[in-house]
């Protein structure tokens, strides 16, 4: 099983709680993501877990301040990652997504470090989306398959090319705050995923939802578009 989830509303949450600035609910959103990967870590399922952390709109149309703000956080939550003795003990391979060349050197060189540490990982995988969006993947896809000169081009061939080619398609993509799409999130491995849209914020999403939605997927009968 792979879910797919959209951490949104972090900043509908500080204003809700009146934290200033706004984007200080990010540190609120990140305590809960904690909560949520320690549990997973434990279960068996879903095997694949992949977060929409901060999207390539929000790196080139956020402030300055809360941009840097942003990406220090998600720095500092990576150094964490290589410490967690769970990663190691429960063998959780992660692999990171998205356009690395805009990211900041010392964040593209911690992703390099934490992949490196977890590649021979087999028992479950976490995805995360840094500078992501989903256009650019299959933009990028097809400039690939260009440059291999590649004629008889399949869906086998595009999956083969975007950066999810070692992840199965998502089969229940969950997005918190209140908002009802997928903003660019994994456009190709999430065309036939089941949705589920809370408007709980981020920073309010618990253990007890997560499985709520594990359960509520398990009950839905699933028709791949017949």
């Amino acid at each position: 099983m792979h879910i797919g989830l959209i951490l949104d509303g972090n900043r509908k949450y500080a204003k809700k709680k009146k934290l200033f600035p706004a984007y200080k609910g990010h540190v609120e959103g990140k305590k809960a993501l904690e909560k949520i990967m320690f549990y997973w870590a434990k279960q068996k399922e879903p095997k694949y877990l992949t977060l929409y952390v901060f999207s390539l709109y929000n790196l080139k149309k956020r402030n300055k301040i809360e941009r840097f703000f942003i990406l220090n956080l998600i720095k500092r939550e990576f150094k964490k990652i290589l410490k967690v003795k769970e990663i190691s003990e429960e063998e959780i391979k992660i692999v990171f997504l998205g356009n690395r060349e805009i990211c900041p050197k010392s964040l593209r060189n911690l992703m390099d470090e934490i992949e490196n540490k977890t590649k021979k990982h087999r028992k479950k995988t976490l995805a995360v989306c840094v500078c992501y969006d989903g256009q650019e993947e299959l933009v990028e896809a097809f400039k690939k398959i260009k440059d291999k000169k590649i004629k008889n081009i399949t869906k086998e061939t595009i999956k083969n090319n975007i950066y999810s080619n070692e992840l199965p398609p998502i089969d229940l993509v969950v997005r918190t705050g209140g908002e009802k799409r997928l903003s660019g999130f994994m456009l190709w491995d999430a065309s036939y995923s089941e949705l589920i849209f809370k408007k709980k914020t981020w920073p309010e999403y618990t253990i007890k939802d997560f499985k709520e939605d594990i359960k509520e997927f398990k009950n839905r009968k699933r028709r791949f578009g017949k």
